[in-house]
């Protein structure tokens, strides 16, 4: 059960990362648009 729990909890971190570098990059392609400081504001 302890090594289910881990994977689970890897599995959580990655996929936060993922999405979180994935809407990173999204604005920052977008950036020569616009600004990415006005959307973060």
């Amino acid at each position: 059960m302890t090594v289910t729990t881990k994977q689970k909890k890897d599995h959580q971190g990655k996929g936060k990362n993922k999405i979180n570098d994935d809407e990173d990059a999204k604005p920052a392609k977008s950036s020569t648009n616009k600004p990415r400081k006005t959307r973060k504001s």
